[in-house]
């Protein structure tokens, strides 16, 4: 669940912010390539929902590096990347990985950390557990 809503979460992105061409998940460099997104998990959940399905929530947490003005970073292009981030995914309800499975936008919600704008996108999804392909019996032999 969470690299599919990862790669859900970026594909909507990549639209959203098509001048951004490095992204980071997890850490970010000291030394970014600009513009660039870094997305980290905050949070997952994961329950059993039934014998074969598996209810799963995520918190990403979205961060627009800007490019830089001179030696200092492009508040206003963060803030205007981070409230496009913010409204698109306000509005959307839900979100489809290239497997199909869909996630649910639960919240999103927006602050400051330092210099950094973030918007915190929530996702949930209820994902069928692999199943197991047996080989097909092709023929029984009953003795007494």
């Amino acid at each position: 669940m969470w690299e599919a809503s990862y790669e859900a979460l970026q594909a909507r992105m990549r639209s959203l912010l098509p001048e951004v061409t490095a992204w980071y998940a997890g850490h970010l460099p000291a030394a970014p390539q600009r513009p660039a997104v870094w997305v980290q998990l905050l949070k997952a959940k994961d329950e059993r929902a039934s014998a074969r399905t598996t209810a799963s929530e995520v918190t990403w947490q979205v961060v627009y590096v800007p490019p830089l003005i001179g030696d200092v970073p492009d508040g206003r292009a963060q803030l205007t990347a981070a409230e496009r981030i913010r409204s698109h995914f306000t509005a959307l309800h839900q979100l489809k990985d290239n497997s199909g499975n869909v996630f649910n936008r639960v919240s999103v919600k927006g602050g400051t950390r330092g210099a950094d704008t973030f918007v915190r996108i929530t996702l949930a999804a209820e994902l069928e557990d692999p199943t197991v392909q047996h080989d097909l019996i092709k023929k029984v032999s009953v003795h007494y």
